[in-house]
């Protein structure tokens, strides 16, 4: 599945995701992980901690997938990046060191 060709391949997965379909988390699994993994890494995390986020993020999302409505100008994978770099923010924010 190639969901950065196709608005409607992206909107297909989100669908069946909500109906439960186990084949279409595994897709979103299989195509997400490595985004995110590079996606945290370029963002300064270690290798470990991407991994971490990775997982966190890929279960996390794929639980609030029913709350996804697409919007004009938007669409899944947009959706599913915002998440993760909330998640990002959320990660620095509680791995701070205390001045």
């Amino acid at each position: 599945m190639r969901l950065t060709k196709s608005n409607t391949c992206s909107e297909d997965l989100a669908a069946r995701m909500i109906e439960l379909d186990e084949d279409a988390f595994r897709e979103f699994a299989e195509f997400f992980a490595p985004k995110f993994r590079a996606f945290f890494l370029a963002r300064g995390l270690g290798i470990l901690d991407a991994e971490d986020l990775t997982i966190t993020c890929i279960t996390d999302i794929a639980l609030k997938v029913p709350r996804y409505r697409p919007t004009h100008g938007a669409n899944f994978e947009k959706w599913v990046f915002t998440l993760a770099r909330h998640s990002l923010a959320d990660w620095w924010r509680d791995h701070q060191t205390p001045d």
